[in-house]
């Protein structure tokens, strides 16, 4: 059944992307089963959860997740724009090299950073 919050290009990717992803969507069929299992802990990999809603969600859903600050419901409307939805699940990290220690340069540091660029 599909949710009227979502449009029908989305709806026929969502029926369409389990199977080819190799799990079973029997789960998003049931909202409180999922809900519970949220609420339990059943889903957390560390601390907590990241669940990206994709339509609309039920208030009581969100009323029994209330308790968990650590469980993040994502629920804005779904966009075509890679950067937009992935800012929740990567996390951006900056590599950088310094040629000087002390401001004297080194040339390990120099011949490290040629070898690192090749």
């Amino acid at each position: 059944m599909a949710d009227p919050g979502v449009s029908a290009e989305v709806a026929a990717l969502l029926a369409f992307a389990p199977a080819q992803l190799g799990f079973d969507d029997a789960a998003s069929a049931d909202e409180s089963s999922f809900a519970r299992h949220l609420a339990d802990g059943a889903y957390d990999v560390s601390v907590g959860a990241r669940v990206r809603v994709v339509g609309t969600l039920d208030p009581a859903t969100r009323e029994r997740l209330a308790a968990r600050p650590e469980v993040a419901l994502l629920d804005d409307a779904v966009t075509a724009s890679g950067r937009v939805e992935l800012r929740y699940w990567l996390k951006e990290q900056a590599v950088s090299i310094t040629l000087h220690r002390f401001g004297n340069p080194s040339s390990a540091f120099h011949a490290l950073a040629e070898e690192l660029k090749g």
